[in-house]
């Protein structure tokens, strides 16, 4: 039998990583810029990471995974009594892709602190070792979908077989996974505009997925 008591602490840890991570996404995109609502990317990643709105949407990310690995825990074992193969398999997933995103956050706080470094020389050297960061970064961005997409299937499905409201907050973690399949799809055909636009529905939907999946936990503790 699961304390009563944990649901509520990870509960409230369920809602404030997607309220962090909106704030993260919105403090972000401010500070690229919008067009047509959908963030606009200039050249120059020495320049577009030292910006001040890139260094706050950070450091809110990066705060936001301490609250995610608890609110994982917490709704695995909520969905546990419903779908326990979906929801520890979920789990598996999940965890997987906290660590990529600790790790992508982790290169991202390294290019910040390089380029905000007043004693840096932004030579030949300087700029192949931001580039080479970036790359990393962005070949790790792609299996991090993957993750996303097999544990918001598997929890979205989880969810499906409680009552009317688990229901919906299934219907939304699903979808969510067909919201990571659209935006790869939308990278793998360059079509960055509309890529842009999916990685805003995604934190939209996230945000409201682990929100309502919060107050479902915090409905479950006394």
């Amino acid at each position: 039998m699961v304390n009563k008591a944990l649901f509520r602490w990870t509960g409230w840890c369920a809602i404030i990583f997607g309220i962090l991570g909106l704030a993260a996404y919105i403090t972000h995109s401010a500070a690229l810029g919008f067009s047509s609502g959908t963030p606009s990317i200039p050249e120059g990643l020495i320049e577009i990471y030292g910006r001040g709105g890139i260094r706050a949407g950070h450091l809110l990310e990066y705060i936001s995974l301490f609250f995610l690995l608890p609110a994982l825990i917490g709704i695995a074992l909520f969905l546990k009594e419903k779908a326990p193969g979906r929801a520890m398999v979920g789990l598996g997933f999940g965890l997987i892709y906290l660590i990529g995103v600790f790790l992508l956050s982790a290169m991202t706080g390294g290019i910040i602190n390089m380029v905000s470094d007043p004693g840096r020389r932004i030579d030949e050297a300087f700029q192949a070792k931001v580039t080479l960061l970036n790359l990393v970064g962005e070949s790790i961005f792609y299996p991090l979908l993957g993750m996303g997409f097999l544990f918001f299937i598997l929890w979205g499905l989880a969810f499906r077989r409680g009552n009317v409201a688990e229901r919906w907050v299934g219907s939304i973690f699903i979808l969510q996974a067909a919201m990571v399949v659209l935006t790869f799809l939308f990278f793998a055909l360059q079509m960055n505009a509309l890529a842009n636009v999916g990685i805003l529905l995604q934190t939209v939907i996230t945000t409201a997925a682990f929100v309502m999946s919060g107050i479902l936990l915090l409905e479950a503790s006394p």
